[in-house]
């Protein structure tokens, strides 16, 4: 946002292209009229569901509306616990693009094979907006900032969708609905491949 070329600790391939930073949030200051201020642009980030704002992944209260943000560690206790509810430990994702439908389809993978899959309709808004928010965001890490409008400028980005921590779904009649992901869940829960 502010163009700050920030040095965060992180991993690099062979060739030394970025797989993995653990920056947070962008530590440029931009100049106003009454002083500097830290560049409010994050990395990684947990959507207020009430304003729909971006807030630090520790925060418990949203610094824009005020509002209590849901702990994910109370969420997922929440889930574990219901019998209509399911919890995958997200190990990756498959997206698939049905171009006569105009529908993105992911489907996320547990560790032990099981499925849950969910799909975004690009040619309403919402859906368009709901995708934005949930993983536009979050390609590569955020390092920069991309809203989609069409499935044709998605498609060359899907081999870099970000897959979330974990997914929650709930029993519908006969199907099961994803109602949350979960991205850059820290601790006390194992993710996929974590095992020991």
């Amino acid at each position: 946002m502010c163009d700050f070329a920030n040095t965060f600790w992180g991993r690099k391939d062979a060739e030394g292209n970025i797989l993995e930073h653990f920056g947070r949030r962008c530590h440029g200051l931009i100049d106003l009229p009454d002083g500097e201020e830290q560049c409010t642009y994050r990395f990684r980030f947990k959507r207020c569901p009430h304003c729909n704002e971006e807030n630090d992944i520790a925060a418990r209260q949203c610094q824009h509306c005020a509002e209590k943000l849901i702990d994910p560690d109370d969420l997922l206790r929440s889930a574990l616990n219901l019998k209509n509810n399911k919890v995958l430990r997200c190990a990756d994702i498959t997206p698939e693009i049905i171009w006569k439908d105009k529908v993105l389809k992911i489907t996320y993978h547990d560790e032990d094979g099981l499925t849950l899959s969910e799909s975004f309709r690009f040619n309403y808004k919402k859906a368009r907006q709901s995708f934005n928010d949930l993983f536009s965001r979050r390609i590569a890490n955020g390092s920069q900032s991309i809203q989609f409008d069409t499935l044709e400028e998605v498609e060359r980005f899907l081999p870099y969708l970000p897959a979330p921590d974990f997914v929650i779904a709930k029993k519908q009649k006969q199907h099961w609905q994803v109602t949350e992901r979960l991205f850059d869940y820290q601790e006390p829960y194992r993710k996929a491949n974590e095992l020991n």
